[in-house]
């Protein structure tokens, strides 16, 4: 899906309802229907197949997330897929630098660049299993510029505060 950048696309998975189970006795037919889940019921658990329980409670629908790197989309030039926790499909997320920046500097290693894009500074934290905060920076204070994360490895984003390097923060740096 070309300009849809992580986005995905769902399949149904077909189903068949299991057909009414008839039970005769006298003095006639008794008709029972076999409820398997609560009609209209939504069943999240498996985060690659979304299920819901059809008008009946016979069955469940289920809708299958389809991944683009399973379908052969290609991630943009620089980035990679990448699993993140919580998410079905991996995300396509830029190459980080062989060592990162120089702390209480705004200096990315040679070959590298800032992080300036607050999406993909959130789909790192993710993607490494760290906390993004986004607490405001105190006005008129210094930080990396772009991505940046602190020495408890809480990672945050400067957008509108001044740049520059401050005490016990790391510039995240991509490779260009």
């Amino acid at each position: 899906m070309k300009g849809l950048r992580n986005y995905n696309t769902y399949s149904i998975i077909g189903f068949e309802r299991n057909p009414p189970t008839t039970t005769t006795t006298t003095p006639g037919p008794t008709t029972t229907t076999t409820t398997i889940c609560v009609p209209g019921t939504v069943d999240d658990s498996d985060i690659c197949n979304h299920k819901t329980c059809v008008d009946d409670g016979s069955d469940w629908m289920v809708a299958h997330e389809d991944c683009p790197e399973d379908a052969g989309v290609q991630c943009p030039a620089g980035e990679s897929y990448t699993a993140v926790e919580g998410e079905c499909c991996k995300k396509c997320l830029f190459k980080t630098c062989e060592t990162e920046g120089e702390v209480g500097t705004d200096v990315c290693p040679a070959g590298c660049v800032h992080v300036e894009d607050e999406d993909e500074c959130k789909l790192a934290a993710a993607a490494w299993k760290k906390e993004f905060d986004d607490a405001p920076i105190p006005e008129g204070d210094a930080r990396p510029t772009g991505c940046f994360r602190n020495r408890k490895y809480l990672i945050k984003f400067n957008g509108d505060n001044p740049t520059g390097g401050y005490k016990g923060k790391w510039p995240i740096c991509k490779v260009e």
